[in-house]
């Protein structure tokens, strides 16, 4: 329907015709991952189309997740950090810097700017570098690289002190999550007799 009555318009026709192929897109890649965790449950690997589902996912979560915000802070500055640092735990670096940029789309789609793209990717490979040292060290890279991006290289629109402190906050329910309860989480994603 929106493509019937953006007819006035070239650009508006062009737009309307791009919003429903990827309208398609998303919808058959659900379609195509909610199905095979309805056939194989979730203690099964999933296949590259049922990740790529997963992924187109993920993106329009982070994108609505976009448009809210608590006192001028987005949601995304909460959650997409804490689950770059989940990731990086509990699965790898690789999954780390897939989700950040996946998360990056997402959210690159509410103001077309690709800036958190870029610095969640930063994020994501910052602390892969380190993880190795202790889920404080890839806190404190994470916190590094923010402030870098914040007042050297000005990729926020509004950053202040509280942005830091929403980061910090991040990583400290990260640093003291008990070590049973991430054991427990990546057992409950992955079976290793799958392999």
């Amino acid at each position: 329907s929106k493509v019937l009555f953006a007819l006035g318009e070239a650009q508006s026709f062009v737009l309307s015709v791009i919003n429903l192929i990827l309208e398609i897109v998303f919808s058959y890649a659900y379609i195509v991952f909610f199905r095979a965790i309805k056939r194989r449950g979730t203690n099964t690997k999933f296949a590259m189309d049922e990740l790529v589902g997963l992924a187109l996912l993920i993106s329009p979560i982070v994108f609505t997740l976009s448009k809210f915000s608590v006192n001028g802070i987005n949601l995304t500055t909460f959650f997409v950090p804490f689950a770059i640092l989940l990731i990086l735990n509990l699965v790898g670096g690789v999954e780390a810097l897939i989700f950040s940029i996946i998360a990056g789309i997402g959210v690159s789609f509410n103001g077309l700017n690709l800036s958190l793209l870029s610095v969640w990717v930063l994020f994501a490979i910052g602390g892969n570098s380190v993880k190795n040292i202790g889920r404080w060290a890839s806190v404190i890279i994470i916190l590094v690289i923010d402030l870098i991006m914040a007042y050297y290289f000005n990729v926020y629109e509004l950053y202040s002190w509280i942005n830091l402190l929403v980061l910090g906050i991040v990583g400290l329910i990260y640093v003291v999550l008990p070590k049973r309860l991430l054991n427990r989480i990546k057992l409950c994603l992955y079976d290793k007799s799958q392999e």
